[in-house]
């Protein structure tokens, strides 16, 4: 949350300095432009190695877009829309990579509307900062519903690359003139 307010504050001093329009004020907006990316950069690098020191081998993450809604409000829409999840993103891939760990991106489509209990999905069943399922009738936080449904969905995509492993080895002998392992061996049809 400091982040926003940091974020907004850096907002109000930029639209300040663009509305004066002297030539010092458009020094101190690009002095001011350059602290506040090496704010977000330092940002994510801090919170993308905390994620990634966490006990798990896995870590499921939305591909985050577009997130600016009417709804939301513009403030809002301007502090949460000008961060740079991508660069997030890039930090804790590369990161987890060094340490042997793994990171899958899953849709974030209808993970605020489906029941993490029943698996229901509906539009009704979103109400604000709420989450309540009509046929079960559970009852949660709406992100929390949401982050338990993209757990659920990152563990099937990692389960799915885990099976996809392709065949590197099989137990025929190699032809003649093969020798880096890599045969791969051709199959006949029946009857021939």
């Amino acid at each position: 949350m400091l982040t926003f307010l940091v974020k907004g504050r850096y907002q109000h001093l930029q639209r300040r300095l663009q509305h004066v329009g002297t030539r010092s004020a458009k020094r101190k907006l690009k002095a001011l432009t350059g602290r506040e990316r090496r704010f977000v950069l330092n940002v994510n690098h801090t919170l993308s190695k905390t994620i990634v020191s966490k006990s798990f081998n896995v870590f499921a993450v939305e591909q985050l877009r577009n997130l600016k809604k009417k709804n939301n409000g513009k403030r809002f829409n301007s502090k949460l829309g000008s961060w740079s999840f991508a660069q997030l993103q890039t930090f804790l891939q590369y990161k987890a990579e060094q340490i042997s760990r793994i990171v899958v991106t899953v849709n974030p489509r209808n993970t605020s509307q489906t029941c993490s209990r029943c698996g229901y999905t509906n539009k009704a069943n979103r109400k604000s900062a709420w989450f309540r399922c009509g046929p079960c009738g559970f009852q949660l936080d709406a992100d929390l519903n949401a982050s338990r449904n993209i757990g659920v969905l990152g563990r099937s995509e990692y389960l799915r690359l885990c099976v996809n492993q392709p065949i590197v080895a099989s137990d025929e002998p190699t032809p003649a003139g093969v020798t880096d392992g890599s045969y791969k061996p051709i199959y006949s049809e029946a009857g021939s």
